[in-house]
């Protein structure tokens, strides 16, 4: 059986072909994962996207794919919840 998971993915994040990178990163995971991808936009960003996965009460982890300020709004959300945090770096900098 596989762990249900929110991807919250920043398509702008990096300088990467971001097409290409969340290709490889649900080819990686999907054999863990049954994924729900959340994708940032200029008007809703990560923390939302968390509070509403959260808000949901069926993903046993929540996972961000992006840069620091994906990284970090997503672990401002998950706040004092037990809910685990997966990291997948695709910042320019990445000094998270």
């Amino acid at each position: 059986m596989h762990r249900k998971a929110c991807l919250i993915f920043n398509p702008v994040a990096g300088s990467g072909n971001s097409e290409q990178e969340l290709e490889r990163i649900k080819e990686l995971l999907s054999s863990q994962f049954e994924l729900d991808i959340q994708f940032t936009t200029k008007e809703v960003g990560a923390y939302q996207l968390t509070k509403e996965a959260l808000d949901k009460k069926y993903f046993e982890i929540i996972i961000a794919a992006g840069g620091d300020g994906t990284l970090s709004e997503t672990a401002k959300a998950l706040g004092q919840t037990s809910t685990p945090l997966g990291v997948i770096p695709r910042g320019t900098a990445n000094a998270f």
